[in-house]
């Protein structure tokens, strides 16, 4: 990888790209940028310019963007395209991709806590707001939401609800009709997330074997919001509940994290020639003031590879006599170790199969453990098979897992 004076995962190796500027529509700070890879062969950032210190007023702006990131061209060029008071008031993200049957760009945009989450489409020149469709979810987060597609063609929208799970639910879109129409449907219930954390603004990914997810979210003293990256299958594969499980590296390293800073709004992207990590880096300065700003930097390790990113863990859900747990990939890892707590007694058995398909028709190798005291029992699998669950004969408090 070429040598940038922004490289590596030190944010004191980061490039500032844009600034909250006086005289924009960006005056208190910018944040959620979104790489689009227009069809004229140029490349564009979206990002949310913000109004009020608070990220309570955010219209939303395109500008262009080449490799060098100049801030200058970057925040001359900006363009508001959707003033959020058109979206209910705020515009928490928009992140989407071009549609080059419709000829037009899906986003996918959230309105805030507890209120809605939607898709809307954009002329293919990014000037004009064509449609908006809304889904009311009251217990959606302020994450905003992830418009994407399956290898079926399928419209897929992800937003983070108030449990820390990951919704992603399948959205009709014919390509013709706008505004889009329909309900969101569930071809997958909630990626569920390690329990220590607590999930926002993400963005998904095609990796290896399956989805990546940056994600911001608190740190484990919860003190600071950091970035991590979790690992799932793949939505085209599993029709049902999936564990992501997540690593407990960081996507930034650094020792400024002592002095107060956070960094959310992840953004992975190779469009500009080499990988990048787009994210916001803010900070409470005291008095009403808030700084809130979109860098840029290189990240040390593929965010594709789950390898990389080991140790990962998660939590595992089972309510007892209802079935096997939501399954987990387990990315190469060489060994799954799995920690159940449980005030109950009974049989608690230990799935595994090559492929996520083959586990979900009940091909798989079998591990009957009999749990016959309460409390804590950890189990290891050496070289784990891709996919694995659990199923117990009774209720557990949650089942931890992690691979390594």
């Amino acid at each position: 990888m070429a040598e940038h004076p922004f490289s590596g995962t030190d944010p004191g190796k980061a490039k500032k790209v844009i600034p909250a500027t006086d005289g924009t529509g960006f005056s208190e700070g910018t944040g959620n940028p979104c790489i689009l890879q227009h069809p004229d062969g140029s490349t564009k950032i979206l990002f949310t310019g913000w109004t009020t210190f608070d990220g309570s007023g955010r219209d939303l702006f395109v500008a262009d963007i080449d490799p060098t990131l100049n801030t200058g061209d970057i925040a001359d060029s900006a363009t508001k395209i959707v003033n959020a008071s058109d979206l209910g008031g705020q515009i928490d993200g928009a992140y989407g991709f071009y549609d080059p049957v419709s000829e037009e760009w899906i986003l996918g945009y959230g309105y805030g806590v507890g209120s809605a989450v939607g898709v809307m489409t954009l002329s293919k020149d990014l000037s004009t707001l064509k449609s908006t469709t809304e889904f009311n979810t009251a217990d959606v987060r302020d994450s905003g939401a992830v418009a994407f597609a399956n290898n079926a063609g399928d419209l897929l929208l992800s937003y983070v609800t108030e449990n820390d799970n990951l919704n992603i639910k399948k959205v009709q879109n014919d390509h013709t009709n706008r505004p889009i129409s329909g309900t969101l449907s569930e071809i997958n219930a909630p990626i569920q997330g390690a329990p220590y954390r607590y999930p926002d603004v993400h963005q998904i990914m095609r990796g290896v074997g399956g989805l990546t997810i940056l994600f911001e979210d608190y740190s484990a003293d919860k003190t600071h919001w950091t970035l991590h990256p979790a690992f799932t299958g793949n939505v085209d594969v599993l029709e049902r509940s999936v564990v992501a499980l997540q690593s407990t590296k960081p996507l930034l390293q650094s020792s400024m994290m002592s002095r107060g800073d956070d960094y959310g709004h992840p953004y992975h992207t190779t469009a500009l020639g080499r990988p990048l990590l787009f994210f916001a880096h803010f900070k409470d300065l005291g008095s009403g003031s808030f700084e809130h700003e979109i860098w840029a930097m290189e990240p040390e390790y593929n965010v594709l590879t789950p390898e990389d990113w080991l140790p990962l863990r998660g939590r595992v859900l089972i309510s007892g006599a209802s079935g096997p747990s939501d399954p987990w990939m387990t990315h190469d890892a060489s060994k799954c170790v799995i920690m159940l707590n449980t005030t109950n007694t009974g049989e608690f058995n230990i799935r595994e199969a090559p492929s996520a398909g083959m586990l979900n028709s009940g091909v798989s190798t079998e591990r009957t453990e009999t749990i016959s005291s309460t409390g804590r029992h950890k189990f290891v699998v050496d070289d784990p098979m891709y996919a694995m669950e659990v199923e117990a004969d009774f209720a557990t408090d949650g089942i931890d897992v992690m691979l390594r």
